[in-house]
């Protein structure tokens, strides 16, 4: 999704359109109300790397926010962002704006990840089979060996 911001000085209005026809979300929309808060975070810049210090400014309910931090051209443009620096559970941001005293970014929403229940769907309904499958098999292989047997003992 393209995010497209317009100045400070634009008229409120509906959200522009990106180029694929999906609404884009505007930092600086007027309909996208926005909480101001000053709450202490770190961004999670990847394995080996000391989390960056940063503080969240504003967050709007279209799930986007602003982020004051020291050096905006230290921020990735996608890092996970930490409440705590003991906290495991975060939330993934991608850069939309990178501003003089901060960065903008927009809170990502995964989609459920249906593929492992996928799988183990598959295992079951093939042990499904193979409980079903098994008796039919063994109750033909007994009788395929007593037919075995007595065409051998006619051949004799």
């Amino acid at each position: 999704m393209v995010v497209i911001k317009r100045p400070r000085s634009a008229r409120p209005g509906p959200s522009p359109q990106s180029r694929s026809g999906e609404r884009a979300l505007a930092i600086t929309d007027s309909k996208n109300e926005r909480r101001h808060l000053s709450y202490p975070a770190w961004i999670e810049r990847g394995r080996g790397l000391d989390p960056i210090q940063c503080q969240i400014q504003d967050v709007s309910e279209e799930g986007d926010a602003k982020l004051a931090v020291k050096n905006a051209n230290l921020i990735p443009d996608q890092f996970l962002l930490r409440f705590s620096l003991t906290s495991q559970p975060g939330r993934h941001c991608l850069v939309t704006q990178r501003l003089p005293d901060g960065v903008g970014v927009q809170f990502v929403r995964f989609l459920k990840d249906e593929n492992a229940a996928t799988a183990i769907e598959y295992g079951l309904i093939a042990t499904g089979i193979a409980v079903a499958v098994l008796p039919v098999i063994t109750g033909l292989g007994t009788h395929l060996k007593s037919t075995f047997t007595t065409i051998s003992s006619a051949l004799k």
